[in-house]
């Protein structure tokens, strides 16, 4: 399960009841909103693995916002990857379960991300990919670049953006290592902001049909059914 939650701190409660029942394989959370004053055993996420990227003061000048979480189901051998602190939050964790090995990432930029900071990320995903070949991925972002209209074809990724575009290293990179796009479907806005990539095009996600928290009227959540039926 993958969701965005424009903050965590103030909904502990309604999560703690929500995740109560889960029996996911994962669960990739962004915007937290969480620091370094929440414990794991506050979440409520008993029955999983917890590896959480918080916002600190070498990524981001203010003291609200970001934050990004994965939890590993306690059955599945999961570790995280060690990469550097950037200026915005990331997390690498690898999982392994019945002879299946997957890297799970989940990224979130805050507005105005530099070029820089999206070079810095790439340069990890293809570090990864080049150093674990035998692993599939997934990668659940978001980048804070709207407008960008994502398509695929049976080679991976396609995309159109503006020309001028500061960050084509993201799709350039994306489009070479043959990921592919698989969120669709817009928010009440027209919009899509939440991206999940694959490098396996048979992955195929849905709307789930519960969440940890309600859904912020921005965000979708999304349920990955064929990642899931894999470990089945």
């Amino acid at each position: 399960m993958y969701q965005n939650y424009r903050g965590l701190r103030t909904k502990l409660t309604i999560m703690n009841c929500n995740v109560a029942g889960f029996d996911n394989i994962f669960i990739s959370l962004l915007k937290t909103w969480l620091t370094d004053g929440t414990f794991s055993n506050e979440l409520g996420l008993f029955n999983y693995k917890v590896f959480i990227c918080d916002r600190f003061s070498v990524t981001s000048f203010y003291n609200r916002g970001g934050g990004i979480l994965i939890a590993i189901c306690n059955d599945v051998l999961a570790q995280s990857l060690n990469i550097s602190v950037g200026d915005f939050e990331q997390l690498f964790v690898k999982i392994s379960y019945n002879a299946i090995t997957y890297i799970l990432c989940t990224v979130y930029f805050p507005p105005k991300a530099t070029v820089d900071s999206y070079k810095f990320f790439i340069s990890n995903l293809e570090n990864f990919v080049m150093a674990f070949p035998e692993c599939s991925f997934t990668v659940s972002i978001d980048f804070n670049l709207p407008s960008i209209d994502w398509s695929n074809d049976k080679n991976g990724l396609t995309y159109s953006i503006s020309i001028g575009y500061h960050a084509r290293c993201i799709f350039e990179s994306f489009a070479y290592l043959n990921f592919f796009q698989l969120t669709e479907v817009k928010n009440d806005y027209g919009s899509v902001l939440d991206l999940v990539f694959s490098s396996k095009c048979d992955v195929i996600i849905t709307r789930p049909d519960k969440y940890v928290i309600p859904e912020y009227c921005y965000y979708l959540t999304w349920f990955l059914k064929r990642f899931w039926d894999q470990f089945e």
